[in-house]
């Protein structure tokens, strides 16, 4: 016989998809989620259509949705560059502390083994600073409020 409640939560990684803009739109519109952001103003709606657009047939971007038990709970973004790829990650403020973006940049770990991840911290974004170092990328340079972080 099946026994009651699972411990863990079922999360997943997955690719987006064109369906997506409507809960991409809503997490970057969350009250302090761009607080930490190179750009932190919050985008028009007109905007991040333009945006959405421009993003699917970019073949140097790749981006995934974090979900939860099948339900959209974050964003996690790769931008290849000559050297390697900038990772950013942005998870729904109700989800913080569920482990979801560790969950989530061990998993970008498996599925790029080779490559020279990067992300660019805001030195006061504590949570994200701690999330990096918890996936084992460490500081290594920084311009002006951002810490470059890497593996």
């Amino acid at each position: 016989a099946m026994s009651g409640k699972t411990l863990t939560a079922s999360r997943t990684l997955r690719p987006l998809n064109r369906e997506d803009s409507e809960f991409l739109y809503q997490l970057q519109t969350q009250n302090g989620v761009r607080r930490f952001f190179r750009n932190p103003g919050i985008p028009a709606r007109d905007e991040h259509d333009r945006w959405f657009k421009k993003i699917f047939p970019a073949s140097d971007s790749v981006l995934w949705i974090i979900e939860e038990n099948k339900l959209a709970a974050g964003m996690l973004r790769l931008d290849f560059t000559e050297t390697g790829a900038e990772v950013s990650i942005i998870v729904s403020p109700e989800k913080s502390a569920a482990g979801l973006g560790r969950f989530a940049l061990n998993k970008l770990r498996e599925l790029y083994p080779g490559t020279d991840l990067v992300a660019s911290v805001h030195k006061d974004n504590a949570r994200s600073v701690n999330l990096f170092q918890a996936c084992g990328f460490k500081s290594k340079n920084h311009h002006g409020d951002f810490l470059e972080m890497g593996l």
